[in-house]
This record gives C-alpha cells, structure tokens and sequence, in this order.
C-alpha cells in the first residue's frame, strides 16, 4: 500500500510511566521500479518505580527513539538507507544511601547504505554491500559518599564521558555452481574508536582528569561450500 499508519500505547501503572509510537511505511510505484519507506518515532517514560516496600528512588527512566528506513528496487537490483537516532536517560537504584549511579545520557546515531542484487548471473544468486557508520554519546556519573571518620565524611564524585566511534563495510556473496551444490563467501571491515574523559573528585581535594583513547580495526572473511553427496547426506566445507 502507498501508506499505513499504525500506532502504540501502554501505560506501566509500577512507575505512572508511559510508552507510546507511531509508524508510518508505504510502498508505491516510482519510474520504473518501486520505491518503499518507514518512518517511526516512539518515546518512553517511566518514574521511580513503585513496590510493596515502597518507591524505589531513584529508578526513573526514559528513552526516545526515530527510525528512517527508504528503499528502492528496479527490477533485480534494491538499494536502502537507513539511519536511526536512540536517546536514553536512566538512574539506577542502589538501596545504598550515598550511593547515587547515574545515566545522564546515552545517545546513538547510526546511518546505513545498503546495495543487494539478486540473479545477477546464472551462479550469482545475491551480492550485499552495506557501509555504515555509527556514533555512541554516554555520561556515566558515579557519586559516594562515605564515612571517613568519626562525624567526617568523604565524597567521590566520578563522571566518565565517553565518544565511540564504529566505521563498517560488509560484503556477502551467494553463489550456486550446480543444482547440488551452494557457496556463501563474504569480507567484513570495522574500525572502532573511544575517547574518553574521566573527572574524578574526592572532596575537598581539587578534581583530577584523564583523557584515553583506544582504536581497534579488524577484517574478517568467511567462506562456506554445500554440496549434496546424495539426497540423505550433505558436506559442509
């Protein structure tokens, strides 16, 4: 259909929090080929959560979430992008007085290119290439308070900043050489880098600071062959 809409609801009664979203997708002719979307947003959020012992403080959460997803297929040949943004808040309950963990944010954007065609040749059953890249906000806050001695109390306060970075590139390949057989090959790239900026403050000492950064790159590749020996038994290399 050239468009649908369709929307949820809830309400957690445990926290007097809510969850609701809305979609919208369709599919309708475009030149020569067909051309498709889906479009979300949706968005959570809950309070301190209520139990037989009593509110459990803090434990409130929200989060919210928009997805695009656009697509044309001509024929063999379909060709997307993707791209979806995810922000989330939390604190987390200890049962510690002094004890406060916290998730101020912790956000993601992801964007992907993605290529597939079918029957390309009479081996070639389908080629996949997808790049994509995504980035990781997050703060991570950490504060205690704890007795140092009689009528004296100590306070760290650690808060860790955190910018990841992830590159990627996938190709997969399916192929079959004879009616008996079938063979998958593919190459996967990713490079993935953080930076950091930890605070640490224990109170009345003046703050400390340190920055990190740390990179990783890896390549893989599979290959995998079927072939049928006989209708009861199969080999897998």
């Amino acid at each position: 259909k050239p468009f649908a809409l369709s929307m949820t609801g809830g309400y957690l009664g445990a926290t007097d929090g809510y969850r609701a979203s809305v979609t919208a997708s369709g599919t309708t002719q475009l030149g020569a080929g067909e051309f498709d979307y889906r479009l979300t947003y949706g968005k959570m959020d809950q309070g301190n959560r209520q139990t037989p012992d009593g509110e459990l403080d803090p434990s409130s959460t929200e989060d919210k979430t928009r997805s695009m997803h656009l697509g044309y297929r001509q024929g063999d040949h379909y060709i997307s992008f993707k791209a979806q943004a995810y922000d989330l808040a939390a604190d987390v309950y200890t049962d510690e007085p002094g004890f406060l963990i916290s998730l101020p944010n912790r956000d993601l954007r992801k964007y992907a290119l993605t290529y597939e065609g079918r029957n390309l040749t009479p081996w070639l059953n389908l080629l996949s290439v997808s790049a994509y890249q995504q980035t990781v906000d997050r703060v991570f806050t950490n504060d205690v308070t704890i007795m140092a001695g009689p009528g004296r109390t100590m306070t760290i306060l650690s808060t860790s900043d955190d910018d990841q970075k992830t590159k990627g590139l996938d190709l997969r390949a399916e192929m079959s050489f004879s009616a008996r057989s079938r063979t998958v090959v593919g190459l996967q790239y990713e490079d993935d880098r953080l930076e950091t900026n930890k605070t640490t403050t224990i109170a009345p000492a003046p703050s400390s600071q340190r920055e990190d950064e740390a990179r990783i790159r890896t390549w893989s590749v599979f290959g995998q062959h079927e072939i049928d020996l006989s209708d009861a038994l199969t080999a897998n290399v």
